[in-house]
């Protein structure tokens, strides 16, 4: 899987929606960019800012905005170590 296809299942699973043509509809008029502001009423008010972040700029139109799998595994690592210490 690419990155850009890792933050959409990641997105489908904290938003419980599912990814086009459902809510998440990408269109080329927008370059295929995900619609933040319509997705953002579906993401449960517990879900990690974090986690979301991590989801979003995976996102990124850009590929080379996009962070590494590397990157990312880091990150997760970090708010597992966050959140089982609370």
């Amino acid at each position: 899987a690419d990155i850009f296809s890792y933050g959409i299942v990641v997105l489908e699973l904290v938003s419980r929606c599912k990814g086009p043509p459902d809510i998440m509809e990408r269109g080329q008029s927008d370059n295929y960019a995900v619609n933040f502001d319509r997705l953002m009423p579906f993401i449960p008010r517990d879900c990690p800012h974090e986690l979301f972040k991590i989801a979003k700029d995976c996102c990124a139109v850009s590929p080379a905005q996009r962070p590494t799998f590397k990157n990312i595994v880091d990150r997760i690592k970090q708010l597992q170590e966050r959140y089982s210490s609370s």
